[in-house]
Formats: C-alpha cells, sequence, structure tokens
C-alpha cells in the first residue's frame, strides 16, 4: 500500500527530523485506516497482509493503482530549514517503477473509503 510517497529520504547534512512523508508518516497512516476499517466491520484484521491480498482479488476498486506518469516528472525545491536546493524526479529510477497493477514502488496501490468498508468481508 502506498498512502504517501516523497523524495525526501536522503540527508547530506547534518541531523534533522522532519514529518514531510515517506514511510514515517504513511505507516500511521495506514495503521489509522486499518483501526477505522475494524470500528467499522467490528472485526480484527490482524496481520494484515493475508486480507489486503484477498481483498485485491475480490474487490480490486478498493485500491487506487498508482499508475506511471505520462511524462517525466520533476520536483524542484528549496528547503526552508537548511536553504538546500533539491531536484526530484518521479518514476526515474533505475530499477523500481509504478506499472499497471502491483508493483514494488506502490505495492496493492493506494487505499480509499472503500477499503474500510470491506476489509471486514476478509478480516478474522
Amino acid at each position: 500500500m502506498s498512502p504517501i510517497i516523497d523524495g525526501d529520504t536522503l540527508q547530506t547534512g547534518d541531523y534533522l527530523t522532519e514529518s514531510i512523508g515517506g514511510t514515517s508518516l504513511a505507516t500511521p497512516l495506514a495503521a489509522g485506516q486499518a483501526a477505522v476499517a475494524q470500528q467499522i466491520n467490528h472485526t480484527v484484521t490482524g496481520f494484515a497482509n493475508p486480507a489486503l491480498y484477498k481483498l485485491s482479488k475480490l474487490v480490486p476498486s478498493v485500491f487506487t493503482d498508482v499508475q506511471p506518469p505520462k511524462a517525466p516528472v520533476a520536483l524542484a525545491y528549496t528547503s526552508a530549514i537548511s536553504g538546500n536546493k533539491y531536484l526530484n524526479t518521479l518514476d526515474q529510477d533505475t530499477s523500481l517503477k509504478t506499472t499497471k497493477g502491483y508493483d514494488d514502488v506502490t505495492g496493492l496501490g493506494s487505499v480509499n473509503f472503500k477499503l474500510a468498508l470491506f476489509l471486514g468481508l476478509v478480516s478474522y
């Protein structure tokens, strides 16, 4: 699942904590989504992977497939904290690419509210 992705995973300066995205943001968001799904369905999900893969086969629309961009995409920005300038390109990695369906970048895709409604169907 890929709730949030960002390109700020490499820091080359002094240690700095920023809460802007990546796994540190995506993991608690995904946990929160799973908690909402459990509350709505009055179920316990437990280890979610089997339920998520089963659900992706039964109701594929609970995941929004993240498609590769039609043209190269770049994000240039200057850090407000350090003043460093960055250029991030999206989907231009040498080995990891977004593709139709499952891929190593976004997994099954990003989740939507249907996940909360249907997760109870395949949970314990």
